[in-house]
């Protein structure tokens, strides 16, 4: 699957940060900056937000029930991407991708999974099961991004201007910085599980807008800084986003504030 891995790699370095901002201000290192509840808030649903639109490489809601076309480009078939009625339809293999661009070395890999589902007559969705692994080294750092989409996408009729999503989505983010020779100086690691409950998906103007649904989620944020061996900080997040349409979702953490966040502006505002 073709991706920008430049892009990837700035928008990793973006959620690691703003995971960052979970921690509570008791566990924080000295050194670290504190962020509020609000950044993470806006970024926990971006990540998700980007994951589902295809900005982080993967399955794209915005190309409706059709399989994303650089997957199927090499194979022998014109109608893979139409929607003419292929029930049943599957998609199965494996990639891998290394490039060698200058003093970084950026290697991906995945796994893609596609099965066109039927309604009657005519394609009406798919299920897909899509993981992406993005490294990129160097000899001053690693950093490691995973990408795994697991849901169903189902037109709710004939025109595919909406549908309803359902299923799951998981990512993990590492960042290693890395001072010669070899003492690691900062190591940030964060996995986000989200489970999509009844998103309905309307695609009626171009943009995409999620209308109603939630995803719940869960998270886990390690990070240290100093040599090896310095202590660890560990902090689970849990919470849910509920979309309202008009590109706005309340992102709610557990035991926390409730934010209103737009897709299109990006503001926060708590509630």
């Amino acid at each position: 699957m073709k991706l920008n891995l430049t892009r990837i790699f700035i928008v990793l370095l973006a959620v690691v940060f703003c995971y960052s901002a979970c921690k509570k201000a008791a566990t924080k290192p000295a050194s670290t900056s504190p962020i509020t509840d609000a950044d993470a808030a806006k970024q926990i649903a971006l990540s998700l937000n980007q994951s589902l639109t295809g900005q982080l490489g993967g399955t794209n809601i915005n190309d409706g029930a059709k399989a994303p076309s650089s997957i199927v480009a090499g194979k022998k078939t014109k109608t893979v991407n139409s929607l003419n009625p292929l029930c049943g339809y599957v998609i199965d293999t494996a990639y891998t991708h290394l490039v060698l661009p200058g003093d970084t070395t950026e290697w991906l890999s995945g796994k893609f999974h596609f099965v066109y589902n039927c309604s009657s007559s005519y394609v009406d969705g798919y299920t897909v099961y899509d993981s992406l692994k993005v490294e990129n080294y160097s000899p001053t750092f690693l950093d490691e991004y995973t990408n795994v989409q697991n849901y169903t996408f189902k037109a709710t009729d004939s025109t595919y201007k909406s549908a309803t999503l359902n299923g799951s989505i998981v990512t993990s983010i590492s960042h290693e910085g890395i001072t010669p020779p070899q003492i690691q100086n900062q190591f940030t690691s964060v996995y986000c599980n989200y489970q999509l409950k009844g998103l309905l998906v309307v695609n009626g103007s171009g943009t995409t807008d999620i209308t109603a649904g939630t995803a719940t989620f869960t998270s886990e944020v390690r990070e240290s800084n100093g040599p090896v061996g310095s202590k660890t900080y560990v902090v689970d997040y849990a919470g849910s986003i509920q979309y309202l349409g008009n590109h706005q979702a309340n992102l709610i953490i557990t035991g926390g504030h409730t934010y209103l966040i737009n897709f299109v502006t990006g503001a926060v505002t708590q509630q």
